[in-house]
């Protein structure tokens, strides 16, 4: 008869495993994983072992990124960013001149419903411009019928999985603009941008953070980035485009990078091709010296020492700031004031800099309104000392 190995003895007992074969069996049995939690707390030093994400285009686009080409009509931001498009597309080359590509091609999807009737045009002359083969020009992915709407719940969902059911998971997506892809919100609205971003973020999570979104905006009338503030905090990336005062050719220049240091201006004409034209970048070309008022947005801070340096009230700067040049009028004529004044959003920063601000009130059309005098660092002190 066998023997009974957990029973050599044939008691009937089982015998108990000795305390070393118990330790070596709790050594053997793995760790519990810690719970994962909503709330991750890490040290700086792991903050500091994640590795870096790199650059889809150097200085530009990382992967996952949200943000804003941005300009006047005419100024030339599409055209920017198809010129951008089909680089991305062929995979290499130089973004204005400058920002090298990964090497790497990506598909690109453009959606728009602005000026359908050129976007055939429009595509062949950058992908005339950059060469780009069958293949190359088959990662230019195109939707002109209907935008999806940020605004609107469920929408994104849809257009989401249509891309999934045919099977297209583009990397950069181009939406052009920002006003069609809200038609029927409020985008002065910041409760109402936060769920345009809140829908961004979603595509930018359904791919896993590996996507860029681009939106070409429409600037005001001063120039500026317009709507609510709650796409400027949300944005990696803004760039401005605009046409010199000069006439003299266009730029491009960022106005907030989150986690790259800010470029620009770089130049560039719009060579004409049929009825389309395609973006002729050009290392020589320099803005003009630039009105008060008028610089893209940048340094504040010196943007008002300009803006108080340089204003000098007369018949064609009252053309493009009347209401300024009558305030300075009225002041001059009811208080003998004939120094620069400061546009409200340039205060703070002309204070920082060590100058002040003297505000007096003026009518316009019977209506009360504050205009503000720039007093400098040296009449400050004057007016202290007297």
């Amino acid at each position: 008869m066998s023997q009974d190995p957990e029973d050599p003895k044939g008691s009937g007992e089982l015998a108990l495993p000795s305390p070393d074969v118990l330790a070596s069996a709790a050594e053997a049995k793995p760790p519990p994983e810690p719970p994962k939690r909503k709330y991750p707390v890490v040290t700086v030093a792991e903050l500091r072992a994640r590795p870096r994400v790199p650059c889809w285009v150097e200085g530009l686009l990382k992967p996952g990124g949200i943000g804003f080409f941005y300009g006047r009509p005419k100024s030339g931001k599409t055209f920017c960013v198809l010129d951008l498009a089909a680089m991305i597309a062929k995979g290499y080359g130089a973004f204005a001149g400058e920002m090298q590509l990964d090497g790497i091609p990506k598909t690109v999807l453009y959606m728009t419903t602005e000026g359908v009737d050129s976007i055939p045009e429009r595509l062949e002359s950058v992908i005339k411009r950059h060469e780009l083969d069958q293949e190359e020009e088959g990662r230019l992915l195109v939707i002109d019928q209907n935008i999806p709407n940020l605004g609107r719940p469920g929408t994104v969902d849809l257009w989401l999985s249509e891309l999934a059911e045919q099977g297209i998971r583009p990397k950069v997506i181009i939406w052009d603009t920002l006003a069609r892809a809200t038609s029927g919100s409020d985008t002065n609205s910041n409760q109402e941008a936060d769920l345009h971003i809140e829908e961004l973020q979603k595509v930018r999570e359904h791919f896993g953070r590996e996507v860029v979104q681009i939106i070409i905006h429409h600037a005001n009338k001063q120039g500026e980035f317009r709507n609510s503030t709650s796409y400027l905090g949300a944005a990696d990336f803004i760039v401005k485009v605009y046409q010199d005062e000069g006439k003299i050719g266009h730029f491009l220049q960022s106005e907030g990078m989150k986690s790259l240091p800010e470029f620009g201006p770089y130049g560039f004409t719009l060579e004409p091709d049929g009825i389309s034209a395609y973006v002729q970048w050009d290392r020589d070309l320099k803005p003009s010296a630039r009105k008060a008022g008028k610089q893209p947005k940048g340094d504040a801070m010196q943007r008002a020492a300009d803006a108080v340096s340089t204003f000098a009230p007369d018949e064609a700067r009252a053309k493009t700031a009347p209401d300024l040049c009558r305030a300075w009028r009225q002041a001059k004529e009811a208080e003998g004031y004939d120094g620069p004044w400061l546009l409200p959003r340039d205060i703070k920063a002309w204070m920082k800099s060590g100058g002040a601000v003297r505000e007096i009130t003026l009518t316009k059309n019977g209506t009360p309104y504050p205009a503000y005098h720039a007093i400098t660092a040296n009449e400050v002190q004057a007016e202290a000392e007297g």
